[in-house]
């Protein structure tokens, strides 16, 4: 199993020296830079001999997925952004959790939310479909959004489209929030196509690298997954700055569990 982190390209050392598998790497960060900028930031990052394995933190606020302000001109003209991006660093997936573009207001119509985000997500994973990219859709805690809590709710837009480049990426941490720690991921696995796992520094803001007292929780939870037969990658998602002593022991104990599955 492939391991590494969502991270920002600044812990992209950090990341190296404490011998992770590769980074994904903010879409949004990309594609808010100025053009020239993005490819320099680019061009640098190939030069490191580091696997850049997908994107998250797909798109920003001003991109909606659903709700009053959805506007599938510009999410189709994003995506496209976005793909010549992708296609550069060879990446596999885009993780689409963006809760800031999924916030509903209240009362708004579910039936048309999900006939948007149906929208949104056919164009997104027919662009980066073409190019043999993964779209993953991931379900986020009520903290962040209040539209796709839970993965069942994820599950549900993901099979209604039948999409042969649109998948799923559970995320351990929302899941805890969500009241879904515990759940029984072989009834999903047939969707996901990604993982994500972090512990926080005091807030759901704060996503970092895991901490030692909850080793035995997430040793469980990772075997229960792998018992699934799940042999994709697995990332830990963090928000603040890298540390090394961190990073090397989250990575010792995450190979640990794997070695030991």
């Amino acid at each position: 199993m492939l391991i590494g982190s969502a991270a920002s390209i600044a812990d992209l050392d950090i990341l190296m020296n404490a011998g992770y598998d590769y980074i994904e790497l903010s879409a949004r960060y990309l594609c808010g830079l100025e053009n020239r900028r993005a490819n320099e930031v680019i061009h640098s990052f190939l030069k490191r001999d580091f696997q850049c394995l997908g994107f998250n933190a797909y798109c920003p606020p001003a991109i909606q997925m659903a709700g009053p302000l959805y506007n599938p001109k510009e999410a189709d003209a994003y995506t496209r952004k976005c793909l010549a991006y992708a296609r550069e660093l060879d990446i596999r997936h885009i993780g689409v959790g963006s809760p800031l573009s999924r916030r509903l207001p209240p009362g708004y119509p579910k039936k048309e939310a999900a006939e948007q985000i149906r929208g949104f997500l056919t164009i997104t994973a027919d662009i980066f479909g073409a190019a043999g990219i993964y779209v993953c859709l991931e379900a986020l805690a009520p903290c962040y959004c209040n539209y796709i809590n839970t993965l069942s709710e994820a599950a549900e837009i993901i099979n209604s489209l039948n999409h042969p480049f649109l998948a799923m990426v559970p995320d351990f941490y929302n899941m805890e929030l969500s009241g879904e720690s515990n759940l029984d991921l072989s009834v999903y696995l047939p969707l996901i196509r990604h993982v994500h796992i972090s512990d926080d520094d005091g807030s759901p803001a704060l996503r970092s690298f895991l901490k030692s007292e909850k080793f035995p929780i997430h040793g469980q939870r990772l075997k229960s997954l792998l018992g699934t037969g799940y042999n994709g990658a697995l990332s830990v998602e963090i928000d603040v700055p890298a540390d090394l002593t961190r990073a090397s022991r989250t990575l010792e104990f995450l190979r640990g569990v794997v070695s030991r599955c």
